[in-house]
């Protein structure tokens, strides 16, 4: 009787496990903080509301953030990890799973604090705290809207067809692509509303939205060269 070999993708395995993470601290977010997600969708094309967000309860406004912050965090490392390993196929990358999606979202860990710390940074010489305070929210909002719609894509990718595969790759990367270019509408409409729109704007721009995302990309190739 021949014997059929199996082959386990280990990476199916760690992508399942992460999934499995991002969906119990979705529901967390969703039992504890009621409309918390409305308000957050909301607040990404309407930031005049920002303020009003969770104002009854600032604490449990902060708690469900931090939540759905490190949701975001998993999801967009383990969506990077997804497009790395199924875009350049599965045996070209010669790294074990866990450290991929370790590195991954380390790389996603490490983007979020240079981003903040760089604003920080800014609000501090130009003595505009409040103002770059406010922006940063703003692109945190983005950021975890973003997080929570990839989140069902990077599950779905290792089980699907080829032909899915590329679908569901596309679709990641228009979901960032999009994120980026609401980021960026933001940036300038915010620029505008502080009526700091100069040249030195748009050097900040370049400073702390553009290199950041060539830093990641760089990151993304060396990894896919492994």
């Amino acid at each position: 009787m021949p014997v059929i070999e199996r082959h386990t993708d280990y990476n199916q395995v760690v992508l399942s496990v992460s999934a499995f993470v991002v969906v119990l601290l979705l529901l967390t977010v969703k039992l504890l903080f009621k409309d918390y997600f409305r308000h957050l969708f909301i607040n990404v094309f309407r930031s005049d509301v920002s303020a009003k967000n969770f104002s009854e309860s600032n604490s449990a406004g902060n708690q469900a953030s931090f939540i759905t912050g490190v949701t975001a965090i998993l999801s967009t490392g383990s969506a990077i990890m997804a497009l790395i390993v199924y875009y350049s196929g599965i045996g070209s990358v010669n790294i074990k799973p866990a450290l991929l999606l370790l590195i991954t979202t380390g790389s996603v860990i490490a983007f979020v604090a240079l981003y903040k710390i760089s604003l920080w940074f800014l609000g501090s010489i130009l003595d505009i705290p409040d103002i770059t305070k406010t922006y940063s929210d703003m692109t945190s909002d983005i950021f975890r809207v973003m997080g929570i719609i990839i989140f069902p894509l990077f599950i779905i990718l290792p089980f699907s067809d080829l032909w899915a595969q590329k679908v569901l790759i596309i679709s990641i990367i228009a979901i960032i692509a999009i994120a980026l270019t609401v980021r960026v509408y933001g940036f300038f409409n915010f620029l505008i509303k502080i009526k700091f729109f100069n040249h030195y704007a748009i050097l900040y721009f370049c400073v702390l939205e553009i290199l950041p995302v060539l830093f990641v990309v760089k990151i993304i190739g060396k990894l896919r060269g492994v």
